[in-house]
């Protein structure tokens, strides 16, 4: 187990709020251009160690909204968190 320093980012098209461990970290309510990187966060994680992850997005006028949630740490690209690494609380 080792920690790293793990960066989230939100790519979005309107408002999004990012919890980890409870801690609000990514607060970008208003709206943004579409799917754009639209903030990140870094904090240190410890391998083997369950966090608690919330994404919530807004979606202001237009059709249908989008929201996707990526990491990266110093072993591993920037890439979409997989469905294998979340479990429903």
């Amino acid at each position: 187990q080792f920690t790293a320093g793990t960066k989230f980012f939100v790519q979005a098209d309107d408002g999004v709020r990012l919890w980890v461990n409870g801690v609000l970290v990514i607060d970008r309510w208003g709206p943004n251009p579409a799917m754009v990187d639209v903030a990140s966060a870094k904090l240190p994680l410890t391998a083997g160690t369950m966090n608690t992850i919330r994404l919530e997005m807004r979606q202001g006028s237009g059709r249908s909204g989008q929201a996707r949630l990526y990491w990266s740490n110093s072993s591993l690209p920037k890439s979409i968190i997989p469905g294998s690494q979340l479990f429903p609380t």
